[in-house]
């Protein structure tokens, strides 16, 4: 196959070239999927904020009509409190509902990264504080439920 050793070397210097050069491609393929990964879960994050705002601005404006009501009407609006208290109930069990799918989504990226990893990496304390901060979100979400 080759007519002298140095024949060889030289094509081997070449392999070796190009198992290197398609390694740092396969290394820098699997860094951008990665960030993009990350971002991805960054722009979730973001989603579930603006979702759990918009829940809280509902909440706000439940609140404030339930304010005109007790201004207006005193005590005497039952019908109107009741719609109030449904509108509220209703909301916040939907809230309830949908910090309980983010609790289990952070909950099982947490896990799946500590599977893979014996050292905790930042993505898995991302992951863990993202994880602990809506099960806090929910939480405190079923003491004030329960204190309608």
């Amino acid at each position: 196959m080759f007519e002298s050793i140095s024949q060889s070397q030289e094509k081997l210097k070449e392999l070796n070239k190009d198992l290197q050069d398609n390694a740092k491609s396969l290394h820098d393929f699997w860094e951008q999927t990665w960030d993009a990964y990350l971002e991805g879960t960054d722009q979730v994050s973001n989603k579930f904020d603006d979702l759990i705002n918009k829940y809280e601005r509902i909440n706000d404006e439940l609140d404030f009509q339930k304010q005109l009501i007790q201004l207006l009407c005193d005590d005497e609006a039952y019908q109107l409190m009741s719609k109030y208290y449904e509108g509220q109930t209703y909301n916040t069990l939907t809230q309830m509902s949908s910090l309980k799918q983010q609790v289990d989504m952070w909950k099982e990226l947490c896990e799946a990264t500590m599977e893979n990893q014996s050292d905790c990496t930042e993505d898995q304390k991302k992951y863990y504080e993202q994880w602990m901060d809506t099960q806090s979100d929910l939480n405190d979400l079923v003491l004030i439920i329960l204190n309608y």
